[in-house]
């Protein structure tokens, strides 16, 4: 297999999971305080990145932004529980390096 196939192959699988796994666990990702929202957001803004530089399917970018999307639906809609340090590091966070006519979603 091609290495570059695998990696694109690897890179779905990957997307795929971290989609489906936030979604059906989002308590046990997050955390009770929220302290995996900056981990998970940094693993989707490199694949955001590898996006940029390599041709993915138009889903795993539909993925990476509902995932996005997803947490910090959660994290705002529990804001008045979200520890006050931590709240300045989420509200700073954001999918960078995208541009508006890249993904619709955004």
């Amino acid at each position: 297999m091609n290495s570059s196939l695998g990696d694109r192959q690897d890179r779905i699988i990957v997307i795929s999971n971290l989609y489906a796994i936030v979604r059906l666990y989002p308590k046990e990702c997050l955390v009770q305080q929220y302290q995996h929202v900056v981990k998970i957001h940094r693993a989707i803004n490199l694949y955001i990145k590898t996006l940029k530089h390599r041709h993915l399917p138009q889903e795993q970018k539909h993925q990476l932004i509902q995932t996005w999307v997803f947490i910090k639906d959660i994290f705002e809609e529990n804001w008045d529980q979200v520890p006050e340090n931590t709240r300045e590091v989420l509200s700073n966070l954001q999918i960078g390096t995208l541009e508006e006519n890249e993904f619709s979603l955004y």
